[in-house]
């Protein structure tokens, strides 16, 4: 599993050329994108046939799972002590 907290000024770079790469690595079975600005955890989760499926868990009240690791956090825990910043 490889976990990437996307940052606002490379967020495009994260998922586009960093993401294709990342899901080259043949062991890899999870890439997580954590977002900075909201509550959203998404998951790509390779498949037997290596085609990839993205999930996400949005909101505070969410759980998220990570299948490689057996795991399941919910994202009031990934994002506690964390204050977002007013969209208005």
């Amino acid at each position: 599993m490889l976990v990437e907290v996307l940052s606002p000024s490379t967020e495009t770079h994260d998922r586009g050329f960093k993401s294709a790469q990342y899901r080259t690595i043949k062991g890899l079975q999870e890439y997580v994108l954590i977002s900075q600005t909201e509550a959203r955890v998404e998951v790509f989760r390779r498949q037997a046939d290596s085609t990839w499926v993205r999930t996400e868990a949005v909101g505070l009240e969410a759980t998220c799972e990570f299948r490689s690791v057996e795991c399941r956090i919910p994202l009031a825990e990934i994002y506690d002590k964390v204050s977002f910043k007013d969209a208005a």
